[in-house]
């Protein structure tokens, strides 16, 4: 399936664009995004988003990566990398699973991400 641009909203509720880079083309290789509005480069989020078959071949594995380099302005007035904050996601989703199974699950577990709970842990890197 070809790969297309995706918007996400960032905590001000502005638009962040995620550029299509590459579609995975075949299984065990990632569809690529990138923010393309950050300069310079190192400064710009990405994505990647890959499926195969699990070892058995009843299910298939999907896993995600989303990075976001964290900088600032040194005191030379130039933006610096610090550090990135990445995030990953694996599922596995049974091949006998009915859309609607599927459709549920994703709504509980992407809903489950965006609770108070999840959202507390992910900021402070502490499980409640």
């Amino acid at each position: 399936m070809p790969s297309s641009d995706y918007i996400v909203k960032d905590p001000a509720n502005a638009d962040v664009t995620f550029k299509a880079l590459s579609s995975a083309g075949q299984d065990g290789n990632p569809a690529r995004w990138r923010v393309e509005s950050s300069n310079p480069p190192i400064f710009r989020a990405k994505s990647e988003l890959k499926s195969r078959p699990n070892a058995s071949r009843d299910a298939r594995t999907v896993e995600g990566f989303v990075n976001v380099p964290v900088n600032r302005i040194n005191a030379a007035g130039n933006p610096e990398l610090v550090g990135n904050i990445q995030y990953r996601l694996t599922a596995v989703i049974p091949e006998s699973a009915t859309d609607s199974w599927v459709d549920y699950a994703q709504a509980v577990a992407l809903g489950s991400f965006g609770s108070p709970q999840f959202r507390s842990t992910l900021k402070s890197g502490y499980a409640p």
